[in-house]
Order: structure tokens, then C-alpha cells, then sequence
């Protein structure tokens, strides 16, 4: 039994279904309250906070005992230092704070008491627990990560706090200043740029980024009018101060239905990734060859973000989203097998069909243009490429097995596999193709990740004794091409079903 290559409209076909059923079968729950009370080691989520998702718990435990009136709301374990243990940063809210706003407490290492302590606390501009981000990265360019706070105030306008590692007043420990604080009714973007090959040796600095404030020109009736507003790092000032300001004509809009997605909200955006997108490069003109590669599904129904090519996918849970007047839409994620795996998704419009996304997580940025997967796109290449395609009638539901132990059990859309003391999850499907039935497994790790893809020609016989009805399914592991289904080498699996008493 081994992986397949399936034909690119079959290929088409079964992604999406796989898409559809492994998001559709852990939808989200409604959201219950649940604040949590300081004071004790407790087990926090990505967003703890009211109105999170129970689905929502992390792994991770805060490390100090907070004050009875603050609740947290996030927690990230990472490296601020050059020592070998982690430091903590605590995202948490005062339950009676006036102003309502989210502050992050550092937590680090101390050896002569044996335990971890509280070492600062800082203040940011952001209100709102669901679209706050934060992250370290090194955008001064010195080896040394910044902590930066990405959010929302009660306002809705868009908030950036970034601070920097600078010495404590006491001589030790961490400690950390503002050196930017802004907030803006448009976008504001670190502008981030490849690092040299001498700066990832240590060998030399870099320069520092740059951080973009977009505003709609008041003197304009072009809503896509912008004012860019640059701020540049000053060694003096040991701040990013505003060096400079110019005007962004809008892009003359040849579609209307254009123009008028950018004047809606969120959740129009949302509606309009809706659906399976392909990845193209910048000079793409074969989509077909492309169409193989990656795609990515965004479903705002049941909260779903999937990453597929012929390796992986990666199914991120959607958690809020927001409109920014340069980029389009700007989304917080998590991975769904790994909740800490935190990601932010900066979507920029490049046409009704085309978009440009931005994906960063904690270790890795990465940016691609992708093309709608329009329904007459997809029977383009369904009619072109591959012959006639349909659900097969065969109804697999409960659990086969052998005398060799093996176990394959059927539920809705979902399979467990049980060989050779190992256990596999994922999602089916039968379909007939060139009048046999085929049967497809997809296994997935616990992260999310592809595991096997199985491809069968199944064969099942029924046979009444008495009040039993006694099931025989053979699997025989074929390759499905475009024009035929080859058989592969290796046994068959035979596998018995006993229904009745």
C-alpha cells in the first residue's frame, strides 16, 4: 500500500470534499464566558478571556501568580535573552480597569530563588482580546527581539505597540521601554525586509525597518486615495519618530464590483474569499500546472482556513478578522491541532479573482498570490482533463476487521485505521471511476499535517446467514491516473463486517 498521484481534476474534486468534511466536522461551539481568576497556576488559551471558544485551550501554564483581578488572555513562551530557558510573556487584562486596556507582563528565570518571577509590565494601546497579536521579532536590526503588540481599540481603530530591551533601573533582569505607540483609523504595517546573509551569520547589524501608517486622503473623493505616513528607528532618540509623508493614488478601478468590495466590512470581505483559491506565481499563465501545487480554502461558516497541496494541509481556526484600508483584511488564526501555533493572515485585494496573502507565525513569514477557483474554472478542467467522475453507491458505516488485527472503522465522513498497533485518523470518500468503485483515505497527524493518501479499488459482498448479514470487503491499492486505474503492487486487504446477532 503507498501514496498515489491522482489525476489534476480528480485531484480537484477529492481536495475539496476532504476540505469540506475536515472542516465541517469540528466546527466551532457557541462561545460561553470564561474569565479566569489570577492568583494560581492555570492552564490558558490562545484568547482566555470572554467570549473564547472552549476549543480554544493551550497547552501552556502561566508561570507566576497574578493579582485576583486580572484575567489573562494569552500567554507566549519564548527566548528574550541569551540564556538557555525561556521567558514568559503574559497577556492580561484588568477585570476593573477604566480604561479597559491590555497589558503584557514578562516573566523570567530567577536562579537564586529557583523560580520563575514577574520582572515588568506594560501597558498597550489595545482594547479588543480577539484581534490582539503578539509576537517577537528583531526589527531593530541588532540581534535583539522586539516585543510587538498588534490590536484593536474600542474605537476600531487599528493599534501598534512595539517595545525594546534596554536596562533595568535596578542593573538586572529584563526590562523594556516603548519606543513606538500608535493607533489609527486606517493600517499601520512593519514594513519587513529579507535579512542579509552577514546579519544571519552575526557577523553584522542590519537596518532597522521601517513602519507604515495609511490614512484616506481627506482632500480626495477617491476613497482608495491614501496618505502614507513613514517612521524611521532614530539611534538618538532611541525611538521610530515620523520622517516623512506622501500621497498613494488609488488604483483607477476597471470593475465596479471592486470599488464597492472595498467599501464594505469585515465580514463582506469574508464572503467574498469564500471558497478554494490556487496559488500562481507572479508570471503564471498555465493554471493548470499551479492548480496542483497548493490551494488554500477559506470557509467563514464553520470558521475554517485550510492550506492543502500534495503533501500537507494545515487547517487553521479562524478567530476574528478586520478591515484595513491598504491591505483588504487582516486575520488572526491558530492552528487547529496545536493551538499555541498562532498565525496572522494580511490579505491584500488584487482583483475580484486575485489576492495576495501574507502569512506570518512565530518562526517563519512567508507571502503568494492566489486566483479564485471559479465554478466554471473548475468545469473547465474537470471536463478537460478527467473523465466522468460520480459518488459511488457503496455505503461503508461501522467497522471491518481481520484475524490479523487490523481495523478499518467507518463514521459519517471520517475513517479510523488500525494497523500493525498504529492508529490513523482522517476523512474518506467513494466515488466510481471508469466503472469501479474507489476508495480514498486521508490520514492526518495530530498537527494537521498529511499522513498517507490511499487510494483502493473496493469490492464489497454481502451474505445472509439467519439473522446475520456477514460483509466482505477487499481493498485492492491501485494508482489513479487521468485515463486508467493501474493496480499496484502488494497484497490485498480483506477485511469482514458481522451485522446482527
Amino acid at each position: 500500500m503507498r501514496g498515489i498521484r491522482l489525476p489534476l481534476g480528480l485531484l480537484l474534486i477529492l481536495s475539496i470534499v476532504f476540505i469540506e468534511c475536515s472542516a465541517r466536522k469540528t466546527a466551532p461551539t457557541s462561545p460561553k464566558p470564561s474569565p479566569k481568576a489570577s492568583g494560581i497556576s492555570q492552564s490558558v488559551s490562545s484568547v482566555n478571556s470572554p467570549g473564547s471558544h472552549p476549543e480554544n485551550s493551550v497547552q501552556s501554564k502561566v508561570l507566576v501568580s497574578l493579582q485576583p483581578d486580572d484575567y489573562v488572555i494569552q500567554v507566549l513562551d519564548t527566548n528574550l535573552d541569551i540564556d538557555q530557558l525561556d521567558e514568559q510573556i503574559i497577556v492580561f487584562k484588568k477585570k476593573n480597569d477604566p480604561e479597559d486596556r491590555i497589558q503584557i507582563l514578562v516573566v523570567d528565570f530567577d536562579t537564586v530563588r529557583n523560580t520563575y518571577i514577574p520582572v515588568w509590565i506594560g501597558k498597550t494601546l489595545a482594547t479588543n482580546n480577539r484581534n490582539f497579536t503578539l509576537y517577537t521579532a528583531d526589527i531593530l536590526g541588532d540581534h535583539v527581539p522586539e516585543i510587538i503588540c498588534m490590536g484593536r481599540n474600542n474605537k476600531g481603530e487599528q493599534t501598534l505597540d512595539i517595545f525594546r530591551k534596554t536596562l533595568p533601573p535596578q542593573g538586572l533582569g529584563l526590562y523594556y521601554t516603548s519606543i513606538f505607540s500608535l493607533s489609527s483609523n486606517g493600517s499601520i504595517e512593519i514594513q519587513e525586509q529579507p535579512r542579509s546573509e552577514a546579519y544571519r551569520l552575526l557577523q553584522k547589524n542590519d537596518p532597522s525597518f521601517l513602519i507604515y501608517v495609511f490614512t484616506r486622503d481627506p482632500e480626495s473623493s477617491n476613497f482608495m486615495d491614501l496618505i502614507k505616513y513613514t517612521y524611521y528607528w532614530n539611534q538618538r532618540e532611541l525611538r521610530y519618530v515620523l520622517g516623512g509623508q506622501e500621497k498613494v493614488p488609488g488604483q483607477i478601478q476597471a470593475e465596479k464590483q471592486l470599488a464597492e468590495l472595498f467599501a464594505k466590512d469585515a465580514e463582506a470581505f469574508e464572503q467574498f474569499l469564500s471558497g478554494p483559491w490556487y496559488r500562481i506565481s507572479t508570471d503564471a499563465k498555465n493554471p493548470p500546472v499551479n492548480l496542483q501545487q497548493e490551494m488554500v480554502h477559506f470557509d467563514p461558516l464553520s470558521r475554517r482556513i485550510v492550506f492543502y497541496n500534495k503533501e500537507m494541509q494545515e487547517i487553521l481556526v479562524w478567530r476574528s478578522s478586520y478591515r484595513t484600508i491598504y491591505r483588504g483584511l487582516y486575520i488572526n488564526a491558530h492552528n487547529e491541532a496545536i493551538p499555541s501555533i498562532q498565525k496572522q493572515i494580511s490579505i491584500s485585494v488584487l482583483g475580484m479573482d486575485t489576492v495576495e496573502l501574507q502569512v506570518r507565525s512565530i518562526d517563519d513569514t512567508w507571502s503568494s498570490t492566489y486566483k479564485k477557483l471559479s465554478k466554471e474554472l473548475q468545469n473547465l478542467y474537470i471536463s478537460s482533463r478527467t473523465p466522468k467522475v460520480s459518488l459511488s453507491p457503496i455505503q461503508l458505516e461501522g467497522t471491518f476487521k481481520n484475524e490479523l488485527g487490523t481495523e478499518l472503522s467507518f463514521q459519517g465522513t471520517s475513517f479510523v485505521l488500525v494497523e500493525k498497533e498504529k492508529r490513523y485518523n482522517g476523512a474518506f470518500i467513494v466515488y466510481s471511476f471508469q466503472d469501479q468503485s474507489i476508495l480514498e483515505l486521508k490520514a492526518l497527524k495530530p498537527n494537521g499535517l498529511l499522513e498517507f493518501l490511499r487510494s483502493y479499488s473496493i469490492v464489497l459482498k454481502e451474505e445472509k446467514k439467519g439473522s446475520q448479514i456477514f460483509r466482505n470487503l477487499t481493498l485492492t491499492p491501485v494508482n489513479v491516473r487521468a485515463s486508467k486505474v493501474t493496480v499496484q503492487s502488494g497484497d490485498s486487504l480483506r477485511l469482514f463486517q458481522i451485522i446482527g446477532n
